[in-house]
């Protein structure tokens, strides 16, 4: 963070935030960078009880010179230079306020609604849309039909508006964000590194500082008759981290990393990992125990196997960059997909 800000000892700040010169963060604010950054412009002010978050929907940008009112809720969205939010105001995921607005008490800007340079939106009203129609809250059903193909559920919580229901909508957020403590350490400890091979010590040293300072067992995905079960706990450009909670006696495709280097450390079981040549004969097997790290390649085929028979194994994995193009190798056919 610069210089000559000045952030009450009573707001909360968590994860990847920065706050420009001559701000001013009053008591109670809260401002989360959940999953994406937050950035805060100069001379502005956030005053008491303000929520702002990022979420997975994308950051937050504040511009320079805004107000942010007591008790209002922004999350992912971008606010341009000289815009007052009054006390109250709900600004949601993807929402762009542009140069000189004013949104007045308890008033609505919605997902993926953009609000022209110089736009006042009146107290309670609703700004909906792109182009925006601003309308009292009375006028629910002008308001729904505008509001729907904004797609609300998808933006906010990734889910279709058919599998939005309160049970889905919560278990997408706990798992969500249990996993800011992992975003903090990460961020606190580990900023602007660079992964060059599979022997780099961070990889390792990751690992180790989440093993120490976490309780990964909260995090556990239930394999429900697959070989695992899989979460991703961490994604950033440089890297991502998984736990993976082995089904006993079961094990996974041949497989490769795409581009991704890697090591996974064994926190519970007994795992043997298989290594192929390019023509999918084994050249070699690996034992794992409890304790162990495993060092994984760009390029080169596994398979993992739990040697439980009556327990699940969990093994936490890191791999730099984060995986894409993976392939898998399916035995019975001898098919690449």
């Amino acid at each position: 963070m610069k210089t000559k800000s000045y952030i009450s000892t009573d707001a909360v700040i968590i994860g990847n935030v920065t706050i420009g010169k001559d701000t001013v963060i009053m008591p109670g604010a809260k401002i989360i960078a959940e999953d994406d950054k937050i950035i805060i412009g100069e001379n502005c002010v956030i005053l008491e009880n303000a929520v702002i978050r990022s979420t997975p929907a994308g950051p937050i940008k504040i511009g320079d010179n805004c107000l942010v009112g007591p008790n209002t809720h922004l999350v992912s969205c971008i606010i341009d230079d000289d815009v007052f939010i009054a006390t109250g105001v709900s600004i949601f995921h993807k929402a762009h306020v542009k140069k000189n607005c004013e949104i007045r008490i308890n008033a609505v800007v919605h997902t993926n609604s953009v609000l022209s340079e110089n736009t006042t939106v009146p107290i309670g009203w609703v700004a909906v849309g792109n182009p925006t129609a601003i309308l009292p809250s009375t006028e629910h059903e002008k308001i729904w039909e505008l509001q729907k193909p904004l797609n609300f559920p998808t933006v906010a919580y990734g889910l279709n508006r058919e599998e939005a229901n309160m049970k889905n909508i919560c278990k997408t957020l706990v798992n969500r964000l249990k996993k800011i403590e992992i975003s903090n350490l990460i961020r606190n400890n580990f900023k602007n590194i660079k992964i060059i091979d599979e022997n780099d010590n961070n990889l390792k040293k990751i690992l180790e500082s989440i093993i120490q300072n976490i309780d990964l067992k909260k995090y556990l995905i239930n394999p429900n008759g697959f070989p695992y079960g899989r979460n991703l706990l961490y994604n950033d450009q440089e890297f991502e981290i998984l736990l993976m909670n082995w089904e006993f006696a079961d094990e996974s495709d041949i497989h490769d990393h795409g581009n991704s280097l890697g090591m996974a450390y064994v926190i519970e079981g007994h795992l043997k990992n298989y290594v192929y040549d390019d023509s999918f004969k084994q050249k070699y097997l690996e034992d794992y125990k409890k304790g162990e790290f495993i060092t994984i390649k760009k390029a080169v085929f596994y398979k993992m196997e739990n040697l439980k028979t009556t327990e699940n194994s969990i093994t936490l994995h890191i791999y730099s960059p984060p995986i894409s193009g993976m392939k898998v190798y399916e035995m019975d056919t001898q098919n690449i997909y």
